[in-house]
C-alpha cells in the first residue's frame, strides 16, 4: 500500500464526517449524563439554578469523550470514521500507531483549525497538528 500526504481537501472532508459522528456520539453521552443525573438528583438536575448542561464538569466529560473517540480510532488502524471514508491514515514517522501523548498533541493542537492551513506551504504537505505531534496524515494512493 502506497502512502502520500493528504491534501486539504481531503482533511476538510474527513473532518465534516467525522463532525457528524462526534455529534452523535454527544448526543449519546449527554443522554447518559442527563439520564444519571436524574436518578441521582431528581427534579433538581433540571431547575434553573442546577443547570446541567452548563456544568464545567458536563463539558469535561463530553470533550474527553470526543477526545476517547479520536485516540482509539487513531490508535487502532488509524482512523476515524470520515478519514475511513477518504482513505486517510494517521501514522507516526517509522509507521507504528500513534501513542497516547501524541493523540492528545493531535487533538489539542488539532482544534486550532487555522495550523491546517498550514499543509499548503510546508514541504512535506503537514499541518500544525502533524508537525506538533510528530505525527503524518497520509491517503492511500489510487491503485490502477
Amino acid at each position: 500500500m502506497t502512502l502520500t500526504p493528504a491534501p486539504l481537501w481531503k482533511r476538510i472532508l474527513a473532518a465534516v464526517y467525522d463532525g457528524l459522528a462526534v455529534i452523535g456520539l454527544l448526543m449519546g453521552v449527554f443522554v447518559v449524563i442527563f439520564v444519571t443525573a436524574i436518578l441521582i438528583l431528581g427534579k433538581y438536575a433540571v431547575i434553573e439554578e442546577h443547570v446541567l448542561w452548563g456544568s464545567w464538569i458536563v463539558r469535561s466529560i463530553m470533550l474527553l469523550s470526543v477526545f476517547i473517540y479520536f485516540h482509539l480510532s487513531w490508535r487502532n488502524g488509524g482512523q476515524t470514521l470520515g478519514m475511513k471514508s477518504w482513505h486517510l491514515y494517521v501514522i507516526r514517522p517509522d509507521k507504528q500507531p500513534i501513542t497516547l501523548w501524541q493523540s492528545a498533541l493531535r487533538f489539542i493542537s488539532g482544534l486550532l483549525v487555522i495550523g491546517w492551513l498550514w499543509c499548503l506551504v510546508d514541504p512535506q504537505k503537514r499541518a500544525l497538528q502533524d508537525i506538533v505531534s510528530n505525527t503524518r496524515l497520509l491517503q492511500k494512493a489510487p491503485s490502477n
